[in-house]
């Protein structure tokens, strides 16, 4: 039994074992490369790829807690999405398992290896999170994307506020008070900025139940 987090890769390679398994080198949270699997299945119609993402940058993995929480990152699994794109020649339905990340920046890492581009009021390229403070557009990648994302989380926490991903697991993950509050500025600019350029004029992305799971790592895929 798995919730979203650790064991789901376990879990769902003993209920499919039709499944394909295949090794990747991946950047875990503090940038050490680590060889990983995922698994996935090609469909006459479409292919499937799944990935836990606590086996890329899991808290629990050698390093995750000796470097400061701000400067953890999720590229390692917009980096294994990047991979599978562009391995795929047809319709793709990517899934991605939360739960028990080391990060906490909301899926900025993850957006970047995809190909997002996060611009400043003067028009130049942001590249660490620390800096989204001076976040002013957010350009989406070129080329092509999965059909289909799901994701997968037992939580409900919100991006942002006293149950959000800062404030709530950003202690567990070893943040100070102070850190908490700079992570919980930075998250709450970052889901505004995307949601103010929403094209399909929903209700924000980063209100929904669960946008805050893993440090918020889903929040660019919700747009």
């Amino acid at each position: 039994l798995a919730d979203g987090g650790e064991g789901s890769h376990d879990c769902l390679r003993e209920l499919r074992p039709d499944l394909h398994e295949t090794p990747l080198d991946l950047p875990d949270s503090i940038d050490q490369i680590i060889e990983t699997t995922y698994l996935f299945e090609q469909t006459p119609r479409i292919m499937h790829a799944y990935l836990e993402t606590a086996r890329v940058i899991g808290l629990e993995l050698p390093g995750a807690r000796g470097r400061k929480l701000i400067h953890r990152s999720t590229a390692g699994v917009g980096r294994w999405m990047r991979h599978v794109i562009d391995a795929s020649d047809g319709p793709l339905h990517l899934h991605l398992f939360l739960g028990g990340s080391a990060t906490s920046d909301g899926g900025f890492g993850l957006a970047r290896a995809v190909g997002f581009r996060f611009r400043d009021t003067d028009g130049e390229l942001i590249e660490e999170f620390q800096h989204t403070r001076r976040l002013a557009a957010v350009e989406a990648p070129e080329g092509r994307a999965p059909d289909t994302i799901s994701v997968y989380t037992d939580v409900q926490t919100p991006l942002t506020g006293p149950d959000g991903a800062a404030r709530l697991f950003g202690p567990q993950k070893g943040a100070s008070p102070a850190e908490v509050e700079e992570l919980e500025e930075l998250l709450a600019h970052l889901g505004a900025v995307l949601a103010k350029q929403d094209p399909a004029g929903q209700p924000p992305g980063h209100t929904t139940p669960g946008a805050g799971a893993a440090g918020g790592m889903a929040l660019p895929l919700l747009y």
